[in-house]
């Protein structure tokens, strides 16, 4: 693969389908204002863990369906070339 295909994967939000990976039907308060969306992948930043938004809280609360609640500070999107 060339080095400009891992650029532009490196720049791509991964959305999935939350439903998924949720244990419960959660109810969320979705904004424009949210830092991250629904099933959008999220890496921890201090575990490294990967996870998937699956409740909002707040803009700046989430719920993840691998290491809980945590807020938009905690976590960043997982870009596709961070992971692999």
């Amino acid at each position: 693969m060339s080095y400009l295909y891992n650029v532009i994967k490196a720049t791509e939000i991964m959305i999935v389908d939350y439903r998924n990976f949720a244990l419960f039907d959660y109810t969320s308060t979705t904004s424009p204002k949210d830092a991250f969306v629904m099933g959008e992948v999220v890496k921890n930043k201090t575990s490294g863990e990967i996870g998937v938004i699956i409740q909002v809280h707040s803009p700046h609360e989430f719920r993840t369906d691998m290491f809980g609640n945590c807020s938009s500070e905690e976590i960043e999107t997982a870009k596709f070339f961070k992971i692999s």
